[in-house]
């Protein structure tokens, strides 16, 4: 073979590697993109929640993400952790407590894991919280009739004056 044909065969081999080569990173790439797109396990969203049509979040979280109901092994005898339940940054009680919570108004469901939750939170914490994100006013932005005005009035029933 001469030269020539040599220098053809190499730029061939060359492009059909580099061909190649681009088409594998494509692949990747989209392949990639869809798993991004999967959902997010730690979240349970406003959309999932009212698609299912559920009467209170208990049946939401054992519906979609029961696993976020369990502790996850025993860290004390005396005194074991649980999963604690936290309704717009105020701790709200066990699992057992989204039972009372109405799906209504909830923008999403969060899990934090023991580790999450004792770097947010603190000690006791240990064996996770789910957190659930509402909007302000109970009701997503669209249902709020304008105009209309609350009024929160401090309880002073229980109050007892300092001595």
């Amino acid at each position: 073979m001469n030269i020539r044909a040599l220098r053809a065969a190499r730029v061939a081999n060359v492009a059909t590697v580099a061909i190649s080569l681009a088409l594998t990173m494509a692949c990747s790439k989209a392949a990639r993109s869809r798993h991004e797109s999967d959902v997010d396990r730690s979240v349970i969203t406003e959309e999932q929640i009212s698609s299912q049509h559920y009467q209170n979040l208990f049946d939401a979280v054992q519906a979609l993400r029961s696993n976020w109901l369990q502790t996850r092994g025993t860290d004390s005898f005396v005194n074991p952790s649980q999963v604690w339940v936290y309704l717009d940054n105020m701790r709200y009680g066990g699992v057992q407590t989204l039972a009372n919570i109405s799906p209504k108004g909830v923008i999403s469901i969060s899990h934090f894991n023991g580790v999450e939750a004792t770097a947010r939170w603190g000690i006791g914490h240990s064996a996770g919280v789910i957190y659930v994100s509402t909007w302000p006013t109970g009701a997503p932005p669209d249902t709020v009739t304008e105009g209309v005005t609350t009024s929160v009035s401090e309880d002073t029933t229980s109050a007892k004056p300092h001595p």
